[in-house]
């Protein structure tokens, strides 16, 4: 719905308290309990959740960090980093992979699995998506003058708004868009499958690569890929992990490479952390590779010394 122009999406979700077990609760009782539910349902896929003790541990805390995040926005306490993607073949730097990291003011980091999972399942992730988009479009242009890859959340792909601002941005950038990739999990493209593909087409048609992360873990198919406006395929890190000792892995990513080849698409293997892996993946065909054996996610200026380095 529109409210004072302004598109507004909403998204009901339900939590229930029920009678059924003892001791026998009263009103008040059932309608906390709703409310534990309830929580529980915004940062969860859930449409709907019924109460149940263990959903007490740990419910308030999560949500209390998550309501920090508007006002720790504002002071600065987020910030990029930056991994670096490398051709197997000739070990060139091909691009970064922009990551959002929490730092809070006493200078800990809080790990992104603690807060960006019930992030995404929020109205909380548009705003964190224009700081991601603001940020890496400005550290191509000004800093590294390198490709840069940005994660978009389920929410976001079917944010026709924020993915006109990206559009914007990157036009306004100067830079060519083939510098920018959007990466978007299996799971996310699955959710609302028509508008997804809709606005990924947009984004082709502007220019910018669009990869799909985490491929392998989710619910596309090979046959699906035809129909799917992607550049890329993104090998999930648990296939890599296992390449060496699983027969089953090393076959299963053969045939996502040659089915990528195929279709004209570029791969990339993620967490690499061993030469041996970095070999085998070389040997199948992989065109390239992110992980700890060249470098993790870094701050820009430990990137920019990375890569001068890594170009030398």
């Amino acid at each position: 719905m529109r409210v004072n122009g302004v598109p507004v999406r909403l998204e009901p979700v339900i939590g229930m308290g029920l009678q059924d077990s003892e001791p026998a609760a009263d009103a008040q009782e059932l309608i906390r309990r709703a409310r534990v539910a309830l929580r529980r349902a915004t940062i969860s896929e859930a449409d709907w959740v019924t109460y149940e003790p263990a959903l007490e541990s740990g419910t308030a805390e999560e949500m209390a960090l998550i309501a920090r995040v508007p006002e720790a926005l504002q002071r600065g306490e987020f910030e990029l980093h930056y991994q670096p993607k490398v051709e197997l073949a000739s070990g060139t730097a091909l691009g970064v992979e922009a990551l959002l990291r929490w730092r809070e003011p006493d200078g800990r980091l809080i790990p992104p699995d603690a807060f960006l999972p019930k992030l995404e399942h929020t109205s909380l992730i548009a705003m964190m998506s224009r700081f991601v988009i603001r940020e890496a479009v400005a550290f191509a242009l000004h800093t590294a003058h390198i490709p840069v890859s940005i994660n978009l959340a389920p929410r976001n792909l079917v944010d026709e708004e924020l993915i006109t601002s990206l559009i914007r941005r990157v036009r306004q950038s100067g830079l060519p868009p083939s510098y920018f990739d959007v990466e978007v999990t299996e799971s996310a493209i699955m959710r609302d499958t028509r508008k997804t593909i809709a606005l990924m087409q947009r984004l082709r048609e502007q220019g910018l690569g669009v990869s799909i992360d985490d491929f392998g873990t989710g619910y596309a198919s090979f046959a699906y890929l035809q129909q799917l406006p992607v550049t890329s395929l993104k090998i999930d890190r648990f296939f890599v992990a296992t390449l060496e000792r699983d027969p089953k892995s090393w076959r299963i990513v053969q045939a996502m490479i040659e089915v990528a080849d195929a279709l004209g698409l570029t791969v990339v293997a993620e967490g690499v952390e061993t030469a041996d892996q970095a070999r085998l993946l070389t040997d199948l065909g992989c065109h390239a590779g992110q992980g700890f054996y060249w470098s993790p996610a870094l701050p820009p200026p430990d990137l920019l010394a990375w890569l001068d380095r890594h170009r030398a």
